[in-house]
Parts: structure tokens; C-alpha cells; sequence
């Protein structure tokens, strides 16, 4: 909350220099993180509780509700000028759902600052990560700033071809770095409480070997028109780029949620799936761990994060 807390903050200062034409939403990216990271430091939840005293949890639809109302009551200021005093009215009402932050505290017998928290004890470099996507109204292996509401810091990307965005996560892997991930969750093959996540295609259970074939031969808006919900290992849709692109601007792939990718296993046909730790608690019969096929990745990712070492190693086109 101490992260959170500061994107608040920091959020309203940008959506007031943009008039209020920006998302405000409760949604952020991940260098988000890090960026507060560099800027306020880190500190530890015995610090900065998640929740305040006597409460179990923090409303943040209220929350989220009047601090966009108080930011937008500031940006649209019909008098063209603003009253300096905005910001620490705002701050004032953020700090009722999530007071200010000690400048000094106590962690195992020592006293830190949040800088020095981060730098001694949590020792993470926030300049050391860096974020990837893979979308063809971009150039290829250049940065961009990816459109996406939740990036309302602007923050670039290093635009890969869909091909290397998976290649970058298998990288990943090997090299024993995990790989935070951005994904489209609203499709009917996202199944969380099954701990499943891929695209419906067929299950050739019951199907000739020619028809299997004639369908693995469609390109995927045709595979699309004759899918079929899989309930068990089956046949997926094929992903392309141009799919994954058209999905992205018919807004069937959305920005929806940021999740953990943490390794790599197969199931009993063989099919590689990546193993993804959800932020939802133990809602399944694994633990809560979702099981995603590589098409899946290829055709609803919005965007990773992965150490820059990894980047690096793939001696992609400058």
C-alpha cells in the first residue's frame, strides 16, 4: 500500500497537467513499481500496514471513487487557474484510506529510511527490468510507449515480434529469472477456478484425421468461426501476428490483469504450458497456480517485464 499510496499521489499531479484527459482508474502497470521504487524507495508492511488499525482491508472503489472526483473537480476548473493548494487538500484525503508514511522505521533492530530500506535490504535496481511487448503498429525491436490505459505513466516498451516474446520468457526461465505478466483474462478460456487458461479450438477426440488436419490448415479467424470449448487436452487455435493484432485493436484483447509467470511445464499430451501465480488466493485445485498454453501468452499478452540480462542475451536487431 505504501506503492500504492504514492501512485495515487502521483497520478492526480498528471491527470491535472492533462486537463483530466487521462484514465484514472484503480489499474497501474509494472514500472510503476519500480518507479516508485527509485523515486520514494521501499518499505516493509510492518511500516506500512496493508490495512488500518481495527480494519480488515482498505475500500478501494471509495477510494478510487472520490479521489478521482476531487482530481477532476481540480482539472476542470471552469476559473483557468489553479488554487495551489490542491495537491495538499488531496493529499489530505488520500491520507484517510492511506495515512502518510513514517520517514523513518524500524526493521529487525535497524533503523532505515525508505531509500536506505531499498538499497540495504531489498537491494532490487529498479533500473535493471525492463518491459516488452509485440504489436505490428509499432516498430519492431524499437521502444514505444504502448497505448494502454493502465500505462498512464507512459513508460516505454521494447516491441519484439510475437515469436521472441515467448522466446524472451523461455530465456527467462533458463537463466532463473521469473517474468511479470500483463493478459487479457476475460476470455472464455481463462478458467481460474479450473486452473486452466488457452484458446478453445477442437478436441479431436471423435474427428477424422482429415478433418483435424483441414482445421489446423485454417488461419485463425476461420479456426475462430469453428472452435469449440475444450474440456480437456485438445487442438487450439492457431496465433499469428496479424491475429494477435486485429484482436488487440477490435479490443478483444484488453489490458485486464498482472500476473506472476514462475516456470514452465507440460501436460499428458505433451503441450507446453507456462505456470502462472494469480493473485486470487487458493481458488483451485492447484493452489491457486493457473496453467497457461503458449498460445494463450502468444495471442492475449499485452506485455511482460523481465530482467534486462535477458534482453540482452537475445542479440535482437538494433
Amino acid at each position: 500500500m505504501y506503492v500504492v499510496r504514492q501512485n495515487y499521489i502521483d497520478r492526480a499531479q498528471k491527470h491535472v497537467m492533462l486537463h483530466g484527459k487521462m484514465n484514472f482508474g484503480e489499474g497501474s502497470y509494472f514500472l510503476d513499481n519500480f518507479i516508485v521504487a527509485r523515486q520514494y524507495g521501499l518499505m516493509p508492511e510492518s511500516a506500512y500496514p496493508n490495512t488500518l488499525p481495527k480494519e480488515n482491508s482498505i475500500n478501494h472503489s471509495i477510494l478510487a471513487s472520490k479521489a478521482e472526483r476531487f482530481a477532476d473537480s481540480v482539472a476542470n476548473d471552469n476559473n483557468k487557474k489553479l488554487n495551489l493548494e490542491w495537491l495538499n487538500n488531496y493529499t489530505s484525503l488520500i491520507n484517510q484510506y492511506l495515512p502518510a508514511p513514517p520517514e523513518k522505521f524500524e526493521y529487525n533492530g535497524k533503523e532505515y529510511t525508505p531509500q536506505s530500506f531499498l538499497k540495504e535490504v531489498v537491494k532490487l535496481d529498479p533500473n535493471n527490468y525492463i518491459q516488452v511487448t509485440s504489436f505490428s503498429h509499432h516498430e519492431f525491436y524499437k521502444t514505444c510507449i504502448l497505448e494502454l490505459p493502465d500505462n498512464w505513466r507512459w513508460e516505454p516498451f521494447l516491441n519484439v515480434k510475437v515469436d521472441d516474446l515467448t522466446a524472451i520468457i523461455d530465456t527467462s526461465l533458463a537463466m532463473g529469472h521469473t517474468v511479470l505478466w500483463a493478459a487479457d483474462v476475460s476470455e472464455n478460456g481463462f478458467n481460474s477456478s479450473k486452473g486452466y487458461a488457452l484458446l478453445p479450438g477442437i478436441n479431436p477426440k471423435n474427428m477424422k484425421p482429415n478433418d483435424i488436419e483441414a482445421y489446423k490448415a485454417m488461419t485463425p479467424e476461420k479456426q475462430l468461426l469453428n472452435s469449440r470449448t475444450l474440456a480437456s487436452p485438445g487442438i487450439e487455435m492457431n496465433v499469428t501476428q496479424e491475429s494477435r493484432q486485429t484482436d488487440f485493436l477490435n479490443r478483444n484483447t484488453t489490458d485486464d490483469h498482472g500476473m506472476h509467470l514462475i516456470g514452465a511445464a507440460k501436460d499428458q499430451n505433451g503441450n507446453k504450458f507456462y505456470i502462472v501465480k494469480n493473485s486470487w488466493g487458493n481458488t483451485n485445485q492447484y493452489g491457486g497456480y493457473i496453467y497457461v498454453s503458449v498460445n494463450y501468452v502468444k495471442a492475449k499478452t499485452t506485455g511482460i517485464l523481465v530482467n534486462k540480462d535477458v534482453v540482452d542475451k537475445m542479440n535482437f536487431p538494433k
